[in-house]
Order: structure tokens, then sequence, then C-alpha cells
């Protein structure tokens, strides 16, 4: 019988504070982290693209993507009007990979 190992790949970002000229927000960069099989997770530096051209050469493929958005947009009760709406903004990204295990 197969047995497989994954890894998680977990991207996020915020928004950026917006601007005094500029009538929108904007995100920042996507921040990576992987999670390994023994639970340990470290912040991947450099290209994205190249980190996960070396998990492929080492067996590893990828087997989804989720997005995630924590953001809640529409109306702002305090002011009584509507707030900026950030529904929907992906601010988390989950790639998981697997390979067979050694």
């Amino acid at each position: 019988m197969q047995k497989w190992e994954y890894i998680d790949i977990h991207r996020v970002r915020v928004w950026k504070e917006r601007q005094k000229d500029i009538e929108y927000h904007k995100a920042n960069d996507w921040i990576d982290y992987i999670f390994h099989p023994d639970g340990s997770e470290e912040k991947i530096e450099g290209n994205i693209i190249i980190f996960i051209n070396q998990l492929g050469e080492k067996g590893w493929e990828l087997v989804s993507i989720s997005p995630r958005s924590s953001y809640l947009g529409g109306y702002h009760y305090t002011h009584h009007i509507a707030a900026p709406d950030f529904a929907g903004f992906t601010d988390t990204e989950i790639w998981v990979f697997k390979r067979l295990k050694p």
C-alpha cells in the first residue's frame, strides 16, 4: 500500500496603511512559511517559484491551493456608513504538497 507525506506552504499578506493621496488600500507582498511533516515551520526566503521547483526536485507534488479571506466588509455600524469592503480579499493561501513516503 502506498503511503504519503504532506507539507503545507502558507502564504500570508495584509493591507498596507492607506496613503493620504490614494483613495484605495493596497496589499502587502506575500510572506511564505513552510510547515514540514514533523510539525516544524520556517519562513521561506527568496523567490517562491525557485523554492517550489526545488520541492519538485525532491519529489513533492502540488495537489491543492486554498485561498482564504478573514476580512469582513460591509456596513460600518459606528459611523452608519458603508465601510471599505474588503470581503473576499485573499489574505492567506494554503498550498498543499504530497510525496510518497520513503
